[in-house]
């Protein structure tokens, strides 16, 4: 049995004797992280290192795009947004469901409310630029999705400038 050593992510990742490295010109996402083992796993012998997805059931593929590693220090991978929790196995990739646990990545499912507000030349574009905000961070990887609670939207008047169009639109992003 492996020791577990867990920690969470800024991303809302929960990683069992894995480290996540993010890459330095990028925000803090898992869409750039690349996930490894953050020791030498006890007792692996006569096997290979893979990355299962536990809901697809599919093997994962390594960051060199290998299915399996002999060697703990390659074992590196991606998780897509859709991906809520990988594991990473020691036996054969042929019958995974034999092999031992070495360590997981697992998307917690926590949501949080998010505001976003633009100004536009009238209501309804500053409406249309708050829910492109908002779907930018899920395209840019920051949320798996975004579902809007509640909007408003109108007109502001400030004086000697013309009228713009104000939106606000509130969102559960996970």
């Amino acid at each position: 049995m492996q020791p577990r050593q867990v920690v969470t992510t800024p991303d809302h990742y929960a990683l069992t004797n894995l480290r996540a490295d993010y890459r330095l010109d990028t925000p803090t996402t898992n869409a750039y992280a690349s996930y490894k083992l953050d020791g030498e796993p006890q007792g692996c012998n006569g096997g290979v290192f893979f990355a299962l997805d536990l809901v697809t059931r599919n093997l994962v593929p390594m960051t060199n795009r290998a299915t399996s590693t002999p060697d703990w220090n390659t074992v590196s991978f991606r998780m897509t947004a859709g991906q809520r929790l990988v594991q990473v196995m020691y036996g054969d990739p042929a019958n995974p469901w034999a092999g031992t646990f070495v360590g997981s990545a697992a998307k917690l499912l926590a949501t949080d409310l998010q505001t976003y507000t633009a100004t536009a030349g009238n209501p309804v574009a500053a409406l249309a630029e708050a829910r492109r905000l908002m779907n930018t961070d899920v395209t840019t990887g920051r949320f798996t999705q975004c579902t809007e609670t509640t909007n408003t939207s109108g007109w502001v008047k400030v004086a000697g400038r013309p009228a713009n169009g104000t939106a606000t639109v509130h969102a559960t992003c996970n």
